[in-house]
Order: C-alpha cells, then sequence, then structure tokens
C-alpha cells in the first residue's frame, strides 16, 4: 500500500513521485487517464514527469507495482492541471450601476470562471461573481460612479486549481443630482443648489445658456469650500431666460446624466423716479430702459416708517402708480420694482412728506378802494393754526404775502376799483398745502379822462361821416377793454366830434 504524490503542477506538466512497493518487484507500470486521453508507461524508479498535458484537465493516475508478471494493488491519485488565463479582457459598456465585460475563453479546459469587483475608492468588501460559464458577463449592483478593478481567474469542478489571475479596470457612471433648485436671483447672479448623486462622485460641472441655448460667459464660483453643490452664478444678462445644465463627474471622468432647469433673471432697476405729492395721495412716475432686460410688470411698494403701506402693480406703458387716502403731512417712502417671472428688480426709493390739508371756503369778508380782507375756513379734521397767504395783480404787476395764525389776511395800499387773485396755504413743519383761492375787487374810486383825437384824411370830410367815427370809437374802445381785461374797473362813455 502507497501512494501517488502530485507536485509542481502547471497548466501542461506535473511532477509524480510513489512509495516503493513491496519485496522484490520487476517494475513499475503507470496509467494515465483523462476524459479523452490516457498514457501507460513501465518504469523502474519511483517518479517521473508528465508533460504536454492539457490545461483545466483532471487527471487520474494509477502506479501498479509489478511482481513476478502480476499487478499489486495500484497506488492512486489523482489531479487538475492549472486551467488557462482568460484573453481578450475587454470593457464593452458600463451604466450607473453595471459594468459589460467581455472575454476569450482559455486553451485547454475549465469549468466556470470567476469575477470578483474591488473598489478603489474605499474598503468595501469585494464583490464576487462565482459560476459563470459564459463569456460575457453585466456585473450589476455595482455603487455609481465608483472605480473598480475586476479580477478574473478561471476554476475547476472541484477548485482545488485557479488560473493565475487577469485584471481590468472600469468605472460606473455617476448618478443624476436630483432638486436642482435655483433662488435668490438678481438682474444679473442667482445661486444655483442641488441634492448630489448617490454614489462616489468627484465634482460636477455647471454649464449656463440663454434662453434662445446660445452659450452665455457666466462666472460659477462655490458658495461654500466646503459644499460642493452650491454655487454662484453672475455675470448673466438681466431680465433674461436662463438655462441652467448640472453633471456630476467622476474621479475617472465619466460625466454622468445631465440635470437641468429653466430659471430668470431680475429685470435690472427702474430709474428718473419722481414723487408728487399732495395731501392726501402720493404719484410715483418713472422711466425703464430696454437694456435692462424684459419685464412684464411694475410694482410699487408705499412704506411708513419702514413698514409697508399699500402695493400696486402696474403694466401701463406711462410707468405711473398713484396711492391715495394717505395721512397729510407725513413722511413716506415709494420702492419701484420691475418685474418678470415674479422676480423683482432691484428696487429705487424715493421719500416725500404729503401736504398739509388745504383750507375751505377762501371769500372777501370786507373791502375799501385801498384794501381787501379775506377769510378763511381751517382745513377739515386738521388742528393747523398757521398758514401763508398771498395776493398779486398782474395789471398793476403787485404780489404780497403773509403769514398768520389765524383764519383772516388783510392787504392794504391797492389800487381801487382793481381786481386781485388771493390764495391761502396751509403751512405745517415748513410744508405748504395746496392752495384755496378766490378772487377780490377793491372799491372803485371814479376819475373821469378825457380823450381827445385828431383825424386826418386825404379824403375831403371823409372824418365827418358817421360810420368813420363809430368805427373809430368801437376800435377805441376795443383797445382800453383789451387793455384793462377786466382787471380794473372802467366805463367808456360817448364822444364828441369837432371838424377842425
Amino acid at each position: 500500500m502507497g501512494r501517488v504524490n502530485v507536485s509542481n503542477i502547471t497548466s501542461s506538466s506535473v511532477s509524480l513521485q510513489w512509495d516503493q512497493g513491496p519485496g522484490d518487484l520487476s517494475h513499475y507500470r503507470l496509467q494515465v487517464a483523462a476524459a479523452d486521453w490516457n498514457l501507460t508507461v513501465e518504469l523502474h524508479n519511483l517518479n517521473f514527469e508528465l508533460n504536454n498535458l492539457t490545461a483545466g484537465t483532471r487527471y487520474n493516475i494509477q502506479v501498479f507495482p509489478v511482481k513476478c508478471k502480476r499487478d499489486l494493488n495500484p497506488q492512486n491519485s489523482s489531479f487538475y492541471t492549472i486551467p488557462g488565463e482568460v484573453e481578450n479582457l475587454t470593457v464593452t459598456s458600463f451604466t450607473e450601476t453595471s459594468v459589460s465585460l467581455s472575454w476569450k475563453k482559455p486553451d485547454g479546459n475549465y469549468d466556470f470562471f470567476q469575477v470578483t469587483a474591488k473598489s478603489l475608492l474605499d474598503q468595501a468588501d469585494p464583490i464576487i461573481r462565482d459560476n459563470i460559464t459564459t463569456e460575457h458577463l453585466v456585473f450589476d449592483k455595482l455603487i455609481q460612479g465608483n472605480n473598480y478593478t475586476f479580477i478574473f481567474i478561471t476554476g475547476v469542478e472541484d477548485r482545488t486549481m485557479w488560473s493565475q489571475e487577469r485584471k481590468t479596470l472600469a468605472c460606473t457612471r455617476p448618478a443624476k443630482v436630483t432638486k436642482l433648485e435655483a433662488f435668490g436671483n438678481s438682474d444679473t447672479w442667482l445661486q444655483l443648489k442641488w441634492t448630489p448623486p448617490d454614489g462616489k462622485y468627484m465634482e460636477f460641472t455647471v454649464k449656463v445658456k440663454h434662453g434662445n441655448m446660445s452659450d452665455l460667459n457666466a462666472t460659477v464660483t462655490l458658495l461654500h469650500s466646503s459644499k460642493l453643490n452650491e454655487v454662484n452664478v453672475s455675470g448673466l444678462p438681466k431680465g433674461s431666460m436662463i438655462k441652467l445644465f448640472v453633471s456630476a463627474f467622476s474621479n475617472c471622468s465619466l460625466q454622468g446624466e445631465t440635470e437641468n432647469i429653466t430659471t430668470y433673471t431680475a429685470p435690472g432697476p427702474i430709474s428718473n423716479l419722481s414723487l408728487l405729492a399732495k395731501d392726501s395721495s402720493i404719484t410715483a412716475n418713472w422711466s425703464f430702459d430696454a437694456n435692462n432686460g424684459s419685464v412684464s410688470k411694475f410694482e410699487a411698494e408705499l412704506f411708513l416708517n419702514g413698514l409697508s403701506e399699500q402695493n400696486k402693480t402696474t403694466e401701463d406703458e406711462k410707468k405711473q402708480i398713484t396711492f391715495e387716502n394717505l395721512k397729510t403731512a407725513t413722511n413716506y417712502t415709494v420702492a419701484v420694482y420691475a418685474v418678470i417671472n415674479n422676480l423683482r428688480s432691484p428696487n429705487r426709493t424715493r421719500s416725500i412728506f404729503t401736504l398739509p390739508s388745504q383750507p375751505t371756503e377762501a371769500k372777501v369778508l370786507s373791502r375799501t378802494n385801498n384794501s381787501l380782507t379775506f377769510v378763511w375756513k381751517p382745513p377739515v379734521n386738521s388742528s393747523a393754526t398757521d398758514y401763508n397767504c398771498t395776493l398779486s395783480s398782474t395789471f398793476w404787476e403787485t404780489f404780497q404775502t403773509q403769514n398768520v395764525s389765524n383764519t383772516s389776511c388783510c392787504f392794504t395800499n391797492l389800487s381801487s376799483g382793481s381786481h386781485y387773485s388771493f390764495q391761502v396755504y396751509t403751512v405745517s413743519d415748513g410744508r405748504t398745502s395746496e392752495p384755496t383761492g378766490c378772487s377780490g375787487q377793491t372799491v372803485e374810486d371814479k376819475v373821469e379822462i378825457s380823450l381827445s383825437m385828431m383825424c386826418a384824411s386825404e379824403q375831403s370830410l371823409y372824418c365827418d361821416e358817421t360810420d368813420v367815427r363809430n368805427k373809430v370809437f368801437e376800435q377805441l374802445k376795443k383797445y382800453i377793454n383789451d387793455k384793462l381785461n377786466g382787471k380794473v374797473v372802467h366805463e367808456v362813455q360817448g364822444e364828441t366830434f369837432q371838424r377842425t
């Protein structure tokens, strides 16, 4: 009894040794058998080198000691030669979670292939696919954006022999980012953030295009150095549609599927904002430059002591908004925005006081030939006690003003029989209201004025004709009326003609 020792196994050779048989032996008979091959050799020594074997093949060994032409019990063993390595190992395609591989089967025999995927980016446990008998494999359930080494070995049925390893590198594609969102949109910049994809990624790219898909030379900068998924996009056109594209990249430069959104920049600011105040209203006027982008409407907001009081919208080409029902003599601030897609432009603001309420029912209380006294009623719901009164005559080119603390004004040193315009303003904190006015006329102090005129004509007795005299008188009357125009009391009467 004994056994055959098998050593130095390769894909095509093996070393055999066996124990010496009992007694006086004539020789040994070595029988080697495989599925479709056998060999018989008579030997006188205790070892033998088998060559030209087929890789990955099971061989059964029997060594018979021969004594007196009789076979004693054989020494038995079996082994597999080392299977060959796969050839032409190729990555044919890849997705986010799989890599497709193909190869050429090795020479000789084999029973299966085993493929192991090892992550190069972390210490995760290897993933093994076993008992593969085809010459291609879709290695799935991998991590997105990861870098793998794929290790191939060829095995035999009893798993006692394995081929040398064959390796190849491959990457899965990064996954797509999610929840892409633009926020803080201004007229020339916006902020962009997203949720990073599952799996691995190295960096992100952000592409910026105009609404018509033309490229924009925008600047993309990280908002926070510790976060790769928040950026500031600046250098954008005002009031425009913007398309944003974000892709993840793996450490082997594979680009993931692109996510995109469409957003808008706010318009540029309005200009030339002006305010016109009355006692209970403020009217805002402005202009808008077409270079500041598209605009769908304008919004104006009224503030009192920093708090919003009214908000109005207009699509009117006049670019005007009026706020009404306001407090008198109060400081208000108006902010005006251009708006598109609910995005406001940078505001433009101005402040103004509403005027005090104007007095009411101004009238003449008394008059003489050289003075006029006016009275009025105070503003409704007001405790105002200061007023400014003015009196003017365009004919006499005079103007008088008075500040009073009661509801009457008396103006003296006036011309008799003359028309004067009166206006009174409420005064509060240095601001004046809209005026309330009336007119007054001093008592006439009649004076008779005689005018003499000379008529000369080449036509004899022409000036003595009644029609001529009437025409001259009417022209004189019209001339005087036009000059005085109701500003001074007057009357033009009769005429006496004397022939010379």
